[in-house]
């Protein structure tokens, strides 16, 4: 059996092959579309942490222990926001592209 080198399937479009660093013409389109992104990120991360928080509700209440931490579903949502936003605008991902994995997934 050969494990060397996995050739990717033809006719598969892979996400990490589109381009992720947009130029734009002017600094203020490019802080609108940072924020909008930062905006978007953390509301996802939110309600991500805000489940989780959720479930440790139910699950601690089940056994009478009152359990009301959300904040700390919206101050990891914007911490981990910020260097999801971060780690886009260095492109660490790109490095990746041309990798190949260093596993077979088949």
């Amino acid at each position: 059996m050969n494990l060397g080198r996995c050739p990717r399937p033809p006719g598969i479009l892979y996400l990490a092959s589109a381009p992720t660093r947009i130029d734009y013409a002017d600094p203020q389109t490019e802080t609108l579309h940072q924020i909008i992104s930062f905006i978007g990120i953390a509301i996802y991360l939110f309600l991500l942490f805000g489940i989780l928080a959720l479930h440790e509700a139910v699950v601690s209440a089940k056994d009478g222990i009152e359990y009301h931490f959300y904040g700390f579903a919206i101050v990891n949502a914007f911490i981990f926001g910020k260097v999801i936003l971060v780690a886009e605008n260095f492109s660490f991902a790109e490095w990746f592209i041309e990798r190949d994995p260093s596993m077979p997934y088949w």
